[in-house]
């Protein structure tokens, strides 16, 4: 797992997460998950990705 900065990865990942589901026409409203949840799901994703799996299955749309 690559860390390289102490600031700015969440916001960078998020970033790249929203424009990628977007060009596949699927809209990734992350702005409706909980704070917490959302972090947990992410360290956990290092070794198990069913948290991160279920938040993003109940936060994507297709864009239409």
């Amino acid at each position: 797992m690559l860390h390289p900065f102490r600031e700015g990865n969440g916001r960078t990942t998020r970033i790249f997460i929203y424009a990628y589901a977007l060009s596949k026409s699927i809209v990734w409203a992350y702005e409706t998950i909980d704070r917490e949840r959302y972090m947990h799901a992410m360290k956990k994703s290092v070794f198990d990705l069913t948290a991160l799996s279920q938040l993003f299955i109940e936060t994507i749309r297709l864009n239409k």
